[in-house]
């Protein structure tokens, strides 16, 4: 924790590939810096099956290694992350209050790189079986089943890029695997289309998930498809239906990334955003750990008193 007075350099709240870029700028520079993070450091990141468009990777890398190795890198340049979730910034004389699950911290700049929340279902019963057989990521799911998926009978939720690419890495390591689309086709990358082709996948169209509860041994799900209503019997499922930015923490006045400049800096002073809350729904990890350094780079400058914000 700070101590009473003293303040942090630069607070950066979330440790995915824009978090991480943004300490790794900061700490470069000579500056102080801490990054707070919910989950592991790495982010959402780790959940991609194969990332094919990160520069420097000419044939591909998976996610969780291209996570972990920029992880290494904020390691060798000595950046600090606690697992901490951030419930508060609060403007003050001389820079923020951050509050946290663990305390109170004081800091002359905030970075927010904190990313997207998942979006819910909206039925009957997900509260009530989200985290035990309801998950957003190939990783919970895992965690809860101890690693082993072979066999395992797993619905995925969705039809973008992020459920189809669940599913192929589901059906890598074993599961029994059928995508629930509640349109008329996915809406994914042509390619993942293709692997799903490819892979023994099934995908129902025209389906919606009206209610969810638990048994003694699956997750029993109320689907619709068309006028058929019938009740399937899984063990478990992922809620790939989107995500959505949320700026409840931050100073009032921000709803939207629209209040950040090219640099992430925003109306208030040394207040900057990077990754999913800068670019909405651009989510690509070159184009966050961009906006990362960039907002370091901003940082930097307000704090030496060469910037504007």
């Amino acid at each position: 924790m700070s101590h009473p007075g003293e303040y942090l350099d630069v607070l950066i709240i979330g440790g995915g590939p824009a978090g991480l870029a943004a300490a790794i700028m900061v700490n470069r520079a000579r500056l102080g810096s801490l990054v707070l993070e919910s989950n592991d450091t790495g982010g959402t990141l780790r959940t991609a099956r194969w990332v094919e468009n990160y520069p420097g990777f000419a044939n591909g890398i998976e996610g969780w290694e291209l996570a972990q190795r920029i992880v290494n890198q904020a390691d060798r340049f000595n950046v600090i992350a606690y697992r901490e979730k951030v419930t508060g910034v609060r403007k003050e004389p001389g820079g923020f209050r951050v509050i946290s699950d663990m305390g109170e911290r004081l800091c002359k700049v905030v970075i927010a790189a904190y990313g997207a929340n998942w979006k819910s279902l909206g039925i009957p019963g997900e509260e009530q079986v989200m985290g035990i057989r309801l998950f957003n990521t190939i990783v919970q799911i895992q965690q809860v089943a101890g690693g082993d998926l072979s066999g395992k009978r797993v619905f995925v939720i969705g039809a973008g890029d992020v459920a189809v690419d669940q599913s192929l890495a589901l059906f890598d390591r074993g599961a029994k695997v059928t995508i629930l689309v509640r349109g008329s086709r996915l809406k994914s990358a042509s390619h993942l289309e293709r692997q799903v082709k490819r892979s023994r996948v099934k995908v129902l169209t025209d389906v919606t998930v009206q209610a969810m509860d638990l048994s003694s041994s699956s997750l029993l799900m109320e689907v619709r498809q068309g006028e058929r209503v019938y009740q399937e019997a899984v063990d478990a499922a992922l809620a790939c239906v989107g995500r959505y930015t949320d700026f409840s923490i931050l100073p009032t006045g921000l709803g939207s990334a629209d209040h950040a400049d090219a640099w992430g800096a925003t109306d208030v002073p040394g207040l900057f955003l990077a990754g999913d809350l800068r670019r909405g729904a651009d989510r690509h990890t070159a184009i966050a750990v961009g906006d990362g350094q960039a907002a370091a780079l901003a940082a930097i400058r307000y704090i030496r008193g060469t910037g504007d914000k």
